[in-house]
């Protein structure tokens, strides 16, 4: 939020970043697939030492709601892409649909539509103090609920038409989804 402040010789001008809602802690959540993203090569440094590895992302349609905005929360969660049966996107993809992917080549975009619980832990970043939340786990119920992904929702919006909206990226566009026993409309 930007505030504008005058008085007799001052003009001070004061930007606030805004703290995104959080989805509850430990507090199992319905969600949905809503779409994928490459990330592309990331610079990484694990135990010392600093490579480029392959990133996806994925974005979370929440049946939760903003308690400021009314409306329905988000949550994005980003991986190595690497399908190897130790990686965290591989238990990932194993939880949502059942199938173990482990040094398979197997498309994410599949996944899109699949409804499952999410439980979150909170986490406070050390380089600058914000507060976020990662999936702590994923889980599909046997009488999972489904839940409906706005046609209008945009996973990652990027491009912007003449009009200035965001225009729906190849990713979230994609026919109803069979995974697990189950058909969902996306």
């Amino acid at each position: 939020m930007n505030t504008v402040t005058a008085s007799e010789g001052q003009l001070v001008i004061k930007t606030e970043e805004k703290q995104f809602a959080l989805p509850p802690e430990n507090d199992p959540i319905d969600g949905a697939i809503a779409g994928w993203k490459d990330l592309g090569e990331q610079v990484v440094t694990w135990k010392g030492v600093t490579k480029k590895v392959g990133k996806v992302a994925v974005k979370i349609y929440l049946d939760a709601l903003d308690p400021e905005t009314g409306e329905n929360l988000t949550a994005y969660q980003s991986f190595s892409a690497s399908l190897h049966p130790k990686s965290t996107l591989t238990q990932f993809i194993k939880d949502i649909t059942g199938e173990d992917v482990s040094n398979t080549a197997f498309n994410v975009l599949q996944t899109i539509g699949i409804s499952a619980n999410f439980l979150f832990e909170h986490s406070v970043s050390k380089s600058n103090g914000k507060k976020y939340a990662n999936i702590k786990s994923v889980y599909v119920r046997k009488n999972q609920k489904q839940v409906a992904i706005p046609k209008d929702f945009v996973a990652f919006p990027e491009k912007k038409d003449d009009d200035g909206r965001p225009v729906r990226q190849v990713a979230t566009q994609v026919a109803p989804v069979k995974a697990a026993g189950r058909v969902t409309e996306v």
